[in-house]
């Protein structure tokens, strides 16, 4: 199962994937993938992919996988994430 957090900036992105990560040592955290992007000097900048854009290629998200959006205040998004695995 691969979970993808995106948010806006001081959204809580990496505070709600710390809190996933001492609940479920299991999984393994990786780096954010726009920072990775933003090192390439011949990739695109952060600022032009969008998330609809990445879920929207069959390369990155193949068909079958489950896409779930997850808003809300810190605790709802803690219990959404449980709930949808």
């Amino acid at each position: 199962m691969r979970i993808v957090v995106s948010g806006t900036h001081a959204s809580g992105k990496s505070t709600l994937i710390s809190d996933f990560a001492l609940r479920h040592p299991g999984f393994t955290v990786l780096p954010d993938p726009f920072e990775l992007l933003d090192e390439a000097s011949d990739a695109p900048g952060a600022a032009m992919l969008s998330l609809g854009e990445l879920i929207d290629d069959p390369d990155i998200v193949p068909a079958g996988v489950r896409v779930v959006e997850i808003t809300g205040d810190p605790r709802t998004r803690r219990e959404l994430l449980e709930q949808a695995l």
